[in-house]
């Protein structure tokens, strides 16, 4: 948790969206921030335990910004996440299609060529996991909340070229007996 009233996020969000990037500026945020006190709390995920004390932290911090463990791409879904009308449990769903062969890995993930590589991930939320209840706690305290994960698709590494024995669609691993 990050505990600062001068912080801008709402502007560096858009800069990045509308491409206009100002990296003086964006570093003078960032300098800004890092300037000011900050409170790390490290979470297990969904342990109740944590979460607790997470939340009388938050409570008693009343931090004005909380980055969560959580899918950057999913920032615009906070405000239905913590909607009085959403119930636990839940999860955020994130894919990813390379239709360009970024990665190199039509054809070896995929099964031609021709056709792009899929990925999915999904994200659990609990009643009870730390970064539902810092979401919901921070909405209490009116904090502002970020998800700070890079997306899963990052993680992903490209490959020129892969072996038969990779190729899980391969003829040999397709081929029924």
């Amino acid at each position: 948790m990050i505990h600062s009233k001068n912080i801008n996020i709402a502007n560096m969000s858009q800069m990045i969206k509308d491409k206009d990037i100002d990296f003086d500026k964006i570093t003078e945020l960032v300098e800004s921030i890092l300037s000011k006190e900050i409170y790390w709390f490290p979470v297990r995920h969904h342990s109740p335990a944590v979460a607790r004390y997470l939340e009388m932290a938050i409570l008693s911090r009343k931090p004005k910004l909380i980055l969560i463990e959580g899918p950057a791409e999913a920032n615009e879904l906070i405000p239905h996440v913590i909607d009085n009308k959403t119930k636990p449990p839940i999860a955020i769903y994130s894919s990813y299609r390379d239709d360009d062969n970024t990665l190199g890995l039509a054809g070896i993930k995929s099964p031609a060529e021709d056709i792009p590589p899929r990925f999915a991930s999904w994200y659990p939320i609990l009643s009870y996991s730390p970064e539902y209840i810092a979401l919901m706690t921070a909405k209490k305290v009116k904090a502002n909340t970020v998800f700070i994960d890079l997306p899963h698709y990052s993680l992903i590494k490209p490959e020129t070229a892969a072996s038969e024995k990779d190729n899980i669609f391969s003829e040999k691993k397709m081929k029924r007996y």
